[in-house]
């Protein structure tokens, strides 16, 4: 028996992170790996590639990652449709200004994906998909899109991350998980989220542990910093980030 933690979308929340590192010790895992985004959004982005450095842990470039690491413009800085362009630069040419030279080349230097052996499983580890990190794959996709996935990307597992919400959905023989996200959740539970895979032999188990962590600490510290009120509303919420105030859903 093989168990992995998968950690993904930490997103410069540092509280989150050094909660989930907890659990995951408590846990006892063989190996803890990332499916990408350490940075932007959170406070601490250097703190929280720091800790992944320190602690040798496999990771997998995110969307946000290869932007810090390749010093993409702001000018064509990628922001989904729907969501507050000024706040969401704003939030990444902040980071981009305190981000290390040091951090920024690990960031521009991180794989896009990575092939785990585990036992008789082969597990593919990506951001969004195989094809992109900017890819983004939802549990409520049309079927035809995993099964283009599972056919090209040929793994029997297939972890990513990037939405930001988990989920396991089969696709024929190919099993694709999503770890959600350590430091900003947007499934309306605050707690963060990480993934936990046991392989033994050919059967695959995952569970997914929600860590409450101290939200208001992260909140106070984007305050601190002068990032966009939006951002704490979305974390306290466990939603996306929305340019009106508007209560968290029950």
């Amino acid at each position: 028996m093989v168990r992995v933690a998968v950690l993904s979308d930490i997103h410069g929340n540092l509280a989150a992170l050094r909660a989930v590192f907890d659990d995951v010790h408590r846990q006892g895992p063989d190996l803890i790996v990332c499916a990408g985004d350490l940075v932007v959004y959170g406070p601490f982005p250097n703190e929280c590639v720091n800790l992944i450095r320190a602690r040798k842990i496999a990771t997998v470039a995110g969307n946000r990652d290869w932007a810090v690491g390749s010093r993409q413009s702001p000018e064509a800085y990628a922001v989904p449709a729907g969501r507050e362009r000024a706040a969401e630069v704003a939030i990444y040419e902040w980071t981009t200004g305190v981000v290390t030279e040091a951090n920024r080349q690990f960031l521009s230097a991180l794989p896009r994906k990575l092939r785990l052996r585990l036992n008789q499983v082969e597990l593919l580890l990506v951001h969004g998909t195989h094809r992109s990190s900017f890819e983004y794959l939802r549990f409520t996709d049309d079927p035809a899109v995993f099964a283009e996935l599972a056919e090209t990307a040929k793994a029997d597992v297939i972890v990513g991350g990037h939405t930001h919400v988990p989920y396991r959905k089969e696709a024929g023989e190919t099993l694709f998980l999503n770890a959600g996200s350590v430091g900003w959740p947007k499934d309306g539970h605050p707690n963060a989220c990480y993934l936990l895979v046991e392989v033994t032999g050919h059967d695959v188990r995952s569970e997914f542990r929600r860590v409450p962590y101290p939200v208001e600490e992260t909140v106070a510290a984007l305050h601190r910093f002068g990032l966009p009120d939006t951002l704490g509303r979305a974390l306290s919420c466990g939603t996306e980030m929305s340019p009106r105030p508007r209560p968290c859903p029950k």
